[in-house]
């Protein structure tokens, strides 16, 4: 158990909202507490379809950064480029802003195995994945931070 999950937990007691409390919130429609980049960064990859599946299993909202590729495809990730969780790719790849890439050049980048070789199967998350998700599941929370897309 990492100490981010530790410190999201001690947060939701904190403010009352532990056992019993948190089942009847929930019952509710209460906001709870929410969990930076999904879930991940540290033990899981972040803004990965498969951390915010595991965030909604423990009951934690996660948070999706969102982008938009070149092509108007969006996605969820946390930096503007790939240089930090992108694998197997050319330097130059690496260091190009989300905004100046089209969807098909970067839809099979490997962003998982930066943490761990566990996790190389891990892609980038579309929104549209993410909401798929989330369909017909009113339990699945999602707090959504907007990377800087302004409308046209």
């Amino acid at each position: 158990m990492s100490m981010r999950w530790l410190i999201g937990v001690l947060c939701c007691m904190v403010f009352g909202m532990a056992g019993a409390e948190e089942a009847s919130a929930r019952q509710q429609g209460l906001f709870r507490c929410q969990i930076h980049r999904g879930g991940g960064a540290a033990d899981r990859p972040d803004n990965a379809l498969e951390t915010f599946l595991w965030a909604w299993g423990h009951g934690v909202a996660p948070e999706a950064d969102a982008r938009l590729t070149k092509d108007g495809v969006a996605i969820a990730l946390h930096d503007d480029n790939l240089k930090r969780v992108g694998r197997g790719i050319s330097q130059e790849l690496q260091t190009r802003k989300i905004n100046t890439l089209n969807w098909d050049e970067i839809r099979d980048v490997d962003t998982g195995s930066y943490l761990n070789a566990a996790y190389a199967s891990t892609r980038i998350s579309t929104m549209e994945s993410i909401f798929a998700a989330m369909k017909g599941r009113p339990d699945r929370l999602l707090y959504l931070d907007e990377k800087g897309h302004r409308p046209k």
